[in-house]
């Protein structure tokens, strides 16, 4: 009975052990883009979303203020000060609806890699949807997960670069449109 125990045992640790490293290479590729999705998580991290937001309603409130003030005609280096100032909001106007969606979709990539590595840690066999896991399974998997994790770094340099791009002209701006519209700084 001991060896029957022992055989099944020795049986279970070569098979179990196929079994959960069958897809090493895979859970390092899934480890390294997870690893890529929090590196950029990090960096948008640093972004002052409440500063940014702050800033598209300046410049928004001013652009309101420069229409009721010349709704003739302005001069030419002030037109150009108005349509650089505008262009800085362009940059950011769906920021609050892009911040949203970032944050929701970083967390979502997160635990879908996440249950993705799981799953093949475990060496299950089937998905929540009782799809076989299989090499194909796998491949189309991380193909999926590759495509949308990339979109969504991708996302988020874009919208740090924007973000950055509108501050850097508000601050060089803000001053100017001030002085002709009258107003005292609000920054």
């Amino acid at each position: 009975m001991k060896g029957i125990i022992l055989v099944l045992f020795v049986w279970c640790l070569a098979s179990c052990s196929t079994n959960t490293n069958r897809f090493t290479t895979e859970v390092k590729q899934i480890d390294s883009l997870h690893q890529e999705v929090l590196s950029a998580q990090e960096r948008y991290a640093q972004l002052d979303a409440q500063r940014t937001e702050m800033i598209l309603g300046i410049i928004k409130e001013d652009m309101s203020k420069m229409t009721m003030k010349f709704k003739g005609q302005m001069s030419e280096e002030d037109a150009v000060v108005f349509s650089e100032y505008n262009s800085a909001k362009r940059l950011i106007k769906d920021f609050p609806k892009r911040n949203t969606q970032i944050l929701r979709e970083t967390e979502r990539t997160l635990n879908q890699l996440t249950q993705f590595k799981e799953a093949l840690n475990t060496a299950a066999t089937e998905d929540g949807m009782g799809n076989e896991i299989n090499a194909e399974y796998v491949s189309k998997q991380y193909a999926v997960e590759s495509r949308v994790a990339s979109a969504l770094i991708e996302q988020i340099n874009s919208t740090i670069g924007y973000a950055e791009e509108a501050t850097s002209e508000f601050e060089r701006l803000e001053g100017s449109v001030r002085t002709i519209l009258g107003d005292t700084l609000v920054n």
